[in-house]
């Protein structure tokens, strides 16, 4: 099983937001495509009056990612 989660950490002014649309994307591509709307919509409803900045990726997770049953996090 290989899935993708859109990661992004949102900054406006000195503060900042970890950030995801918490959907699972069974393609990079369809995870990519997700993200550049994504993108594009924050950036046009991004407040003008403050600095912002926004960083976004595609990351892959594999059954390598997954925790063993039982362990701590």
């Amino acid at each position: 099983m290989t899935v993708y989660v859109i990661a992004m950490i949102m900054w406006i002014d000195q503060s900042y937001k970890v950030a995801s649309n918490q959907m699972l994307y069974t393609s990079e591509s369809l995870c990519q495509a997700a993200r550049t709307m994504l993108v594009d919509s924050l950036r046009r409803t991004a407040p003008t009056n403050v600095d912002t900045a926004i960083m976004s990726k595609c990351v892959k997770l594999t059954e390598d990612d997954l925790m063993p049953s039982g362990e701590k996090i």
